[in-house]
């Protein structure tokens, strides 16, 4: 007798598959079944992680917040012990010996108090310790992961293709995550090329970072201005008019780009996209957008965010093309 087994994909074309065996059909028939609950199980801890990291950045943001703040009290805190310091520091000990019990008492009052409220800091401090080398080790294991995750990437990618009537809306779900995927290139070729060019600008993009990342819609406007005067006042305008004497604002972004090399046409797209950006940061747009004045919506931001990544990187490209030659 021969036994049915199904219709399998098998090196590029569908086979219906037979074989003379009950027990080995059976078989088959099982490790298919098996193949269907590994996939939708590996699908349910996909979706799990996913939620685990979405969930976990919200609570590195809130520890974030609440740590800004900490560090603010603690420095408050400080020079109160400073003052109170330095205040003990210039008594003459030998006043001390004269005191008796009560009048010493009176006049260690303020230190002794604060010694004793302030016990509970030598404790914040060894949390803070854990709490750091904790940080240290999700960095460096984060890291790995997102090595790991570009890997799967393009491996997806592969497979994606190759087993092409499994994933019916390939393009527009690759055309929905490439943008994503696009401005992190960027966001790395920008932070390669400043730490070449300009060190401290470097510095200053990766705080603007991660100020932005963290930050609320209502005030990342605050952040976009720091990236105005960061790229374009202090790269890109402060080095023409130092190195080359350049005056005007699309003069100067065309030398930034060329230096003393002739200026190329070509580069007209890339300098009106420039200057448009300058434009836009520092005035008002036609529906009311001012990032200067703080009147941004959050899709606005959303928008405008990787424009200036892209202008940007597209800039210093041309600029490494040019310098390169």
């Amino acid at each position: 007798m021969v036994y049915f087994v199904g219709i399998i994909w098998m090196e590029g074309r569908f086979t219906l598959e037979f074989c003379f065996s009950e027990n080995l059909a059976k078989a088959v028939i099982a490790m298919t079944k098996s193949n269907l609950e590994d996939f939708r199980n590996k699908k349910k801890e996909l979706q799990k992680q996913k939620n685990a990291i979405e969930e976990t950045i919200e609570t590195k943001k809130r520890a974030i917040e609440i740590e800004a703040g900490n560090i603010r009290t603690l420095g408050q805190i400080n020079n109160g012990y400073e003052a109170m310091r330095d205040m003990y520091d210039d008594v003459n000990e030998s006043y001390v010996t004269q005191m008796g019990d009560q009048d010493y008492s009176i006049f260690s009052r303020p230190i002794s108090d604060l010694v004793t409220s302030g016990a509970i800091i030598l404790s914040i401090r060894d949390q803070s310790r854990s709490a750091l080398k904790s940080a240290e080790m999700h960095d460096a294991l984060l890291a790995s992961s997102a090595s790991g995750t570009s890997a799967t990437a393009y491996s997806i990618d592969v497979v994606s293709s190759n087993f092409a009537w499994c994933f019916p809306n390939r393009e527009q779900i690759v055309a929905q995550y490439e943008p994503r995927r696009k401005l992190e290139d960027e966001i790395d070729y920008i932070k390669n090329q400043l730490s070449i060019i300009d060190p401290d600008v470097c510095r200053d993009f990766e705080a603007f970072l991660q100020k932005f990342y963290i930050g609320d819609v209502e005030t990342k406007y605050q952040d976009l201005i720091g990236f105005r005067s960061m790229f374009f006042l202090r790269l890109i305008f402060e080095f023409s008019e130092r190195t080359y004497g350049t005056t005007g604002r699309r003069k100067q972004i065309k030398r930034f780009v060329f230096g003393s090399t002739p200026y190329n046409t070509t580069a007209d797209t890339i300098i009106k996209g420039a200057m448009d950006l300058w434009s836009e940061l520092s005035d008002q747009d036609s529906i009311g957008n001012s990032v200067k004045l703080g009147h941004v919506t959050k899709t606005y931001v959303e928008t405008i965010f990787p424009i200036t990544i892209g202008v940007i990187a597209s800039l210093l490209k041309l600029r490494e093309r040019v310098f390169r030659v």
